[in-house]
């Protein structure tokens, strides 16, 4: 099955008339006047009865300019009397952009990702819940690490319960912990090097010791990763030890575990330096800091999904870059590879009991759960949901749900109907 149509095919389906009274770049500047991105190499998501709308977009021009989510480019905003809705930040809807990027990237590797979001019933729900809005009746593939969607329902779940073990009345450690790397590194021997180390590192003798004299009731560690062309991969992991008491020596504790960590790097034949490689805050202050910049409503700048530091990419930036460029569609497949079958967030044995957390739920059962008081704004039929997903329009449904204008949103689901004829022409081109 084709991953991708031609880019005018996509235009298509913002109507005829569109099509007809606008020209190409008129179009795309006003899917972008929306607030939308325009792939112009994959396809593109947009809206119906766009003429209207950019006419009164540009009427608002001179009135008003917002800016949307992370960007720094303004757009303007249309009349309120034709979208009484605020529209949401952009990065709520960009996961479903990414995850077709990965998709792409992982097409026949046997990722459960490729199967996320098809239809489970004879129907797929267009529904809010508060202020989100989301589909109920999709598969939830429950993969923290290559699925955005997936990723950003099951982070703010763990997000939650971390906040919650801040108020266990324990004091909190965040460590964060790496080693050295370089590009010719492989993501697999990295990952390898850093977690036997760690597992080193809190067993035997030497951890009962450390963990007796400083009062360490329980522990929180989260794996992350990011990338960069000079580089290589950049795996870390950050720890939240919760100790009895925060009247320790602080100096010793720190000097005890950078110790303790680069020696066995070490030993594991890799390099971790004594300066760099280890970083420690102490108090609830600065975990909280950590846990909240983790964990903010924007579903694009939580733990994985975190925008890296200039110079380097998010394993999500580096999935949408490798929808065009070949070396970074290599190293996501590297990195899809090196973190199966591995944890992103793990407690310690007995740690939910000791922190006050309720029994643990696994990462498929956050992504499958839909919320129960939901109102439905407009129902797809399974078929037409497969030309929703062939033309990656999940984003564009969403957008336009948010505008709060029912007849435009079923309008432009008629339009997709419309196109069922692309199902024949996708399946007779694979």
């Amino acid at each position: 099955m084709i991953n991708h149509l031609t880019e005018k095919k996509a235009l298509a389906l913002a109507g005829s008339s569109f099509l007809s009274t606008t020209s190409y770049l008129e179009k795309r500047d006003a899917f972008r006047s929306l607030g939308y991105s325009y792939n112009s190499t994959k396809s593109l998501a947009g809206v119906s009865d766009l003429d209207s709308l950019n006419s009164k977009r540009k009427q608002e021009a001179e009135k008003k300019q917002v800016l949307l989510g992370n960007t720094t480019n303004k757009v303007s905003t249309t009349s309120k009397e034709a979208l009484p809705a605020p529209a949401p930040a952009i990065n709520t809807f960009k996961k479903y952009d990414i995850q077709h990027y990965v998709k792409d990237i992982l097409a026949g590797k046997g990722f459960r990702v490729s199967s996320c979001m098809k239809a489970i019933s004879h129907q797929v729900e267009v529904v809010r819940t508060g202020e989100a809005y989301h589909f109920h009746g999709v598969m939830a593939c429950g993969s923290i690490w290559l699925c955005p969607v997936c990723a950003s329902k099951i982070t703010e779940t763990r997000r939650q319960e971390l906040r919650d073990a801040l108020n266990s009345g324990l004091y909190p450690v965040l460590v964060s912990v790496t080693l050295s790397h370089q590009r010719g590194d492989s993501l697999d021997n990295l990952l390898d090097m850093l977690n036997s180390s760690l597992r080193k590192l809190k067993a035997g003798r030497w951890w009962q010791a450390f963990k007796k004299r400083y009062g360490i009731s329980a522990y929180v560690s989260s794996l992350e990763f990011t990338y960069s062309k000079d580089n290589g991969f950049h795996p870390h992991k950050h720890i939240i030890f919760f100790l009895e008491s925060g009247a320790i020596d602080k100096q010793e504790f720190r000097q005890e575990l950078v110790e303790r960590y680069t020696a066995l790097i070490s030993r594991a034949g890799g390099y971790a330096s004594i300066f760099h490689a280890v970083d420690m805050q102490f108090g609830a202050g600065y975990a909280g800091n950590y846990i909240s910049k983790w964990g903010v409503v924007e579903e694009l700048t939580k733990s994985n999904l975190k925008k890296a530091k200039e110079g380097s990419y998010s394993v999500w930036e580096l999935a949408e870059l490798g929808s065009k460029e070949a070396w970074a569609r290599e190293a996501f497949k590297e990195y899809a590879y090196a973190t199966q079958g591995k944890k992103a967030i793990t407690f310690s044995h007995g740690a939910r009991a000791v922190l006050g957390l309720e029994a643990e739920k696994s990462d498929a059962e956050i992504a499958q759960k839909e919320a129960k008081e939901s109102e439905v704004l407009a129902v797809i039929p399974r078929d037409v949901w497969k030309v929703v997903l062939l033309l990656n329009l999940q984003a564009s449904i969403l957008i336009i749900a948010s505008f709060g204008k029912k007849d435009l949103l079923l309008q432009y689901l008629k339009e997709i109907e419309a196109k069922r004829w692309l199902l024949h022409e996708a399946h007779n081109s694979s």
